[in-house]
């Protein structure tokens, strides 16, 4: 058989294929985008959690373009969402977790997850730090040098400057490793092999 006669017969097959497919792909619609501004908050929690769903098959195979505008809109919203200071910590924990996995796919600005390491909960302080750690922003560094110091649990701090890897966080890590727990010693020597 000649490869344009193979290519004419497979063609059509193919077509059928993908457009089974691509509906399929899209594990978020326009209707998870007006869930997040849902009054009820379990409607809301599971709009969020399809959104930072990772990527499986088939969708990691035909690209992520297909779901970026539709993510990039649920950043705005998340972002506006924690702002309002409305949220419960449920929702603003959902967020600030959606956000970091959303962070590998799409852009998401650092800013307002910054402005969570300055929250009075603790949880949320720590969620924002891991979220920060999964996006990779190097604007975030300052902010997380400074949490270093007033911050009891520093181990995600540590993890995420690691992640991050800015030349930055060096001097504030190389303090670390006086510490007297052996775990911040070895977490701080981690995230120092990241950063060289």
């Amino acid at each position: 058989m000649e490869k344009e006669t193979v290519m004419t017969i497979l063609l059509p097959f193919l077509g059928v294929i993908l457009s089974l497919l691509i509906p399929a792909c899209s594990p978020t619609t326009k209707g998870d985008l007006a869930n997040l501004r849902s009054p009820n908050d379990a409607v809301k929690m599971e709009a969020i959690q399809k959104f930072s769903r990772r990527e499986g098959f088939p969708l990691s195979l035909l690209g992520r373009h297909l779901n970026q505008n539709t993510e990039r809109k649920a950043v705005a919203i998340m972002v506006e969402l924690l702002r309002s200071g409305k949220e419960s910590e449920d929702i603003q924990l959902s967020i600030l977790k959606a956000m970091g996995e959303l962070g590998k796919r799409t852009q998401v600005s650092a800013s307002s997850l910054i402005e969570k390491l300055r929250d009075g909960n603790p949880r949320i302080r720590l969620t924002a730090v891991e979220s920060l750690g999964k996006i990779r922003d190097e604007t975030a560094v300052p902010a997380l040098i400074r949490l270093l110091d007033t911050e009891t649990e520093k181990y995600p701090i540590i993890w995420a400057l690691g992640e991050i890897g800015d030349k930055r966080a060096v001097p504030a890590l190389n303090q670390l490793l006086a510490s007297q727990d052996k775990y911040t010693r070895y977490n701080t020597n981690k995230a120092l092999r990241k950063i060289r």
